[in-house]
């Protein structure tokens, strides 16, 4: 069994101690400074979200060119890799939290729970509250999308997590739906 967890320790070593009573191999995965020939950016590499390490193994499961990997949850987060370096990346509020915190900060301003999949302009406080998280996705997206095309006229995309389906109606050749790219780079860890 193999297993990461990016905040929760306890459960980890539970896992631990029932694979142990039963006989079955463990392996608690974190974040290293190289996998699979890919190199960590951070100097304190361990300071990488185990989360983010495991994307970035998953996505090169499935390309070797430069690719920025977009993963849209609860935080919003941007890792690039050009070679086999991870280059570094972003950690952005995900479109839950700044909702959550444009409507518990402001004493007039209120939400309802729509995901808008289209940009527009609101005529109400909930929908102009909603497009205006979507319009911050998608300028994450185009940020990540001009700094990855820095580096290379030819470069992919991925977009996970959650909330990337906020985002689908920028998908393109090189923009790819990978629901599953943490658990892909967990996969590499598995004894064969």
């Amino acid at each position: 069994m193999v297993a990461a967890s990016v905040q929760n320790d306890e459960a980890i070593q539970l896992i631990k101690q029932q694979c142990e009573v039963n006989g079955i191999q463990f392996k608690h995965v974190v974040t290293q400074s190289e996998a699979f020939g890919i190199h960590c950016a951070y100097s304190q590499f361990k300071n990488l979200g185990v989360d983010r390490w495991l994307a970035v193994l998953g996505a090169r499961m499935w390309t070797q060119s430069p690719v920025a990997i977009l993963d849209l949850g609860t935080a919003a987060t941007c890792d690039i890799i050009v070679d086999n370096q991870h280059l570094g990346g972003w950690i952005a509020p995900g479109f839950q939290l700044m909702r959550s915190a444009v409507i518990s900060n402001t004493s007039k301003v209120f939400a309802n729970q729509m995901t808008p999949l289209n940009i527009g302009l609101g005529k109400d406080t909930p929908e102009c509250v909603n497009l205006g998280g979507l319009a911050m996705l998608q300028g994450f997206f185009y940020s990540a999308k001009n700094l990855i095309s820095s580096y290379a006229s030819e470069y992919e995309i991925f977009l996970c997590g959650g909330d990337s389906v906020m985002l689908s109606e920028l998908l393109a050749d090189n923009v790819t739906m990978k629901p599953d790219l943490v658990l892909e780079g967990l996969s590499r860890f598995i004894p064969h």
